[in-house]
């Protein structure tokens, strides 16, 4: 997850600050904005190369090719959408700033907020076992990951204006850990992953990998 120099609140219920560009307000005299970019690939068809996955930051990759529009999630109820839609190209809310626990570091970033169809939010996990970490305690982290976040959303009511302002239900968020499809010879580790999960109403989603050659 990305790291940023962030300014220190000693209510854990407060969001932290969001980045100074793209700002606009939210409730009362505070700023709500999420941060916001420009992605450099934007959704391509066939002949377009995905160069993304290939600069050694896996998780960005994927988090990339999720808030582009390109890698489409799908929960039990259906898939899910971006919380915020693009504004004239540029990303609204990509990484979300969330706080909890030791209030002296800086905020941990979710990566990924998304939306279902009835405007529920769907704080998103993103792993990718196959950069390293494996099908193991590094999937179950994110279980973990995606509790907090979840967690945090559901307690922020200084986060309602900006929930408002896009007909997301905050108190109802829900959470997601979401990866690359696992391999065949991961199936019971991967089970042990599943029911853990649904212990904490975590939804797990496998997806296919996206490809590094054009038009895949």
């Amino acid at each position: 997850m990305s790291s940023a120099s962030q300014r220190h609140h000693s209510d854990t219920n407060r969001a932290p600050p969001m980045p100074r560009r793209n700002q606009r307000r939210g409730s009362g005299d505070r700023a709500l904005a999420t941060s916001s970019y420009t992605p450099r690939d934007r959704p391509h068809g066939p002949g377009h190369a995905i160069p993304t996955q290939a600069h050694g930051q896996a998780e960005h990759a994927l988090e990339a090719h999720i808030l582009s529009g390109r890698t489409v999630l799908h929960t039990d109820a259906g898939p899910l959408r971006l919380a915020v839609p693009f504004r004239s190209g540029t990303l609204a809310a990509a990484q979300f700033p969330t706080l909890w626990g030791d209030v002296t570091r800086p905020a941990r970033y979710l990566d990924a907020l998304l939306a279902d169809h009835v405007g529920r939010p769907w704080a998103v996990e993103l792993k990718d076992q196959d950069a390293g970490g494996g099908h193991g305690a590094y999937l179950r982290h994110g279980i973990g990951q995606a509790v907090l976040y979840r967690h945090y959303i559901r307690s922020a009511s200084d986060l309602d204006g900006w929930f408002s302002l896009y007909d997301l239900k905050r108190t109802e968020c829900d959470a997601a850990l979401a990866f690359p499809t696992g391999s065949s010879g991961a199936s019971a580790t991967l089970g042990r992953l599943r029911a853990l999960a649904k212990l904490y109403a975590v939804e797990v989603i496998e997806f296919d990998r996206p490809g590094l050659l054009p038009g895949t």
